[in-house]
């Protein structure tokens, strides 16, 4: 779960240009807090965060984020991250979209749950910015990961899909195993940036029920390659067959292919 960065649990309001902090901290604190905010013109603001704790802290290793709050709304209306090598970013570009709706098929109603999914990129994932795109690869697939198991622990049995694209491979990288911590299917070599198992039960990665000369959806420079995949948890044929992924080949218009699962 994350950790939402706060002034001793204290969530950062921005309600009528009131920003409350608790009473001075003492030498040592058991967290990190807010020390300063800084309010400019338009977008020009900025957060100070006090490490007292008497150790270095990993803000992405610690699962930590900056939530804002606007107009005494309790839901976060804005959270944003720091990457490594970068200034304060958001976390997702392009946000997972949540669909709830049904196949009718006959006269049964069949209630199914769709998240689609549009990830950042592989591009300089080994360059000189290399630990700011692994890193936002990762917390990307980790808040995915976590949002899906919490509709799962909300709704078991829950007809759930995930569908997109990943920019992800159906094996690990090496870098981020994105579709391993997407669902739950972690490879046991691990990668180099380190993956947890959130969730439970896995899912059903669809790309690895179709033949191997066929598990492609985006053919670059010549080399034909899985990036859009969909995955599914108890999720019948007739239904998935409804949800189709047009596939980026050279000239090729492909369907997802149906749950076995």
């Amino acid at each position: 779960m994350h950790r939402r960065l706060s002034a001793l649990s204290a969530q950062l309001c921005l309600a009528a240009g009131v920003l409350m902090f608790p009473a001075h901290a003492a030498a040592q604190s058991a967290d990190l807090f807010f020390s300063e905010y800084i309010e400019g013109t338009s977008n020009n603001k900025a957060l100070e965060i006090f490490n007292g704790t008497g150790t270095s802290v990993d803000l992405l290793a610690g699962g930590y984020n900056v939530q804002m709050h606007f107009n005494g709304n309790p839901a976060a209306g804005l959270t944003i991250f720091t990457f490594p090598g970068a200034t304060d970013a958001p976390r997702n570009d392009r946000p997972p979209l949540l669909l709830r709706g049904a196949y009718v098929g006959g006269d049964a109603v069949f209630p199914i749950t769709v998240i689609a999914v549009h990830q950042r990129s592989l591009s300089g994932i080994d360059g000189a910015d290399g630990a700011r795109v692994r890193a936002k690869r990762y917390a990307q697939a980790l808040q995915l990961s976590q949002f899906i198991d919490s509709l799962q622990d909300a709704e078991p049995g829950v007809h759930l899909v995930a569908i997109g694209n990943f920019n992800a491979f159906e094996f690990t990288d090496g870098y981020v195993d994105v579709m391993g911590q997407v669902t739950g299917n972690l490879d046991p070599l691990g990668a180099l940036v380190t993956g947890t198992d959130e969730v439970d039960p896995n899912l059903t990665n669809q790309t690895l029920s179709e033949p191997a000369d066929e598990r492609y959806s985006f053919v670059f420079d010549g080399t034909a390659q899985t990036l859009d995949s969909l995955h599914a948890q108890n999720v019948r044929a007739e239904a998935m067959m409804t949800l189709q992924s047009i596939c980026r080949t050279k000239g090729t218009v492909r369907t997802c292919p149906a749950s076995r699962n």
